[in-house]
């Protein structure tokens, strides 16, 4: 797990489901990286993506 991936999972643990724009914006990750991290931690059955949220498994 990468330091994005991490950031990400730990944002949703302590804030709880967030919609995608707001994660990019509390851990400084751009778009193009977000959906990276989303597809990554998705694979991985950590997290998924329903409409425009991250929702933690």
């Amino acid at each position: 797990m990468n330091p994005k991936e991490f950031a990400v999972l730990e944002l949703l643990y302590q804030r709880g489901n967030q919609p995608i724009q707001m994660i990019g914006k509390k851990v400084f990750i751009s778009s193009s990286s977000l959906t990276y991290v989303a597809d990554s931690l998705n694979r991985r059955n950590l997290l998924f993506v329903k409409n425009v949220w991250m929702i933690i498994v």
